[in-house]
């Protein structure tokens, strides 16, 4: 719960990932004749894969350089933070599966998931090590 009040962006970043993953397919679709941009959402994988990787940066961008910043990278920190983006990764196609909202749960928005996850971080690790 402490990781939830020191990092509000990951945290609301998180609940947004939830929404949209979660939401009903009727809801999109029919949200996607109103608001042409929600068209993207017919783009599931490439959705799956910029949601998880634009995660990543908020947490790097309020973690590791932010104001209040951590003083020194914890590698433990880190990968915690990677192993739990892969479980709720693999929460969201479960939750998929068994709420029967229309949307299906498939390995292929799993994989989407981890490769924006671990993209993001290569390329935070990359900045973290230009800056420091």
């Amino acid at each position: 719960m402490q990781f939830v009040y020191k990092h509000k962006k990951t945290s609301m970043f998180l609940v947004l990932i939830f929404f949209l993953c979660l939401m009903p397919s009727s809801a999109s679709s029919s949200m996607g004749g109103k608001f042409p941009f929600l068209k993207l959402l017919e783009l599931d994988k490439m959705v799956h894969f910029v949601l998880y990787f634009l995660w990543v940066g908020v947490y790097f961008r309020e973690v590791f350089f932010g104001k209040n910043r951590a003083s020194m990278f914890s590698a433990t920190m880190f990968i915690g933070f990677l192993v739990f983006g892969c479980i709720i990764g693999a929460l969201i196609e479960f939750l998929q599966l068994w709420m029967q909202w229309g949307r299906s749960a498939e390995w292929g928005d799993f994989y989407a998931d981890i490769a924006g996850l671990f993209l993001g971080a290569i390329i935070g690790l990359l900045r973290l090590q230009q800056k420091g």
